[in-house]
């Protein structure tokens, strides 16, 4: 019984789980949700009223956390 080894060039270009060398841009978009939170609170102040600068600060923490759960949704390791 002869066993034929199959070279590594051709073992790693038939990998099915070799990881794709691509940006995954909706893990960058909290890197900007970061700094647009406190500056909605000091560019508004003093522009709007506080009770709409509270509702537009809600509703973008509001959109970080659904897009935080759209991202745990997706993945399979949870």
């Amino acid at each position: 019984m002869h066993i034929h080894a199959i070279s590594p060039a051709v073992e790693k270009d038939k990998d099915p789980y070799a990881k794709k060398k691509e940006v995954n841009y909706q893990l960058l978009l909290p890197l900007l949700y970061a700094p647009v939170l406190p500056l909605i609170r000091i560019g508004l102040r003093g522009r709007i009223p506080q009770r709409q600068i509270d509702f537009i600060f809600g509703a973008a923490v509001l959109t970080a956390l659904g897009h935080a759960g759209y991202i745990m949704s997706r993945d399979s390791s949870v």
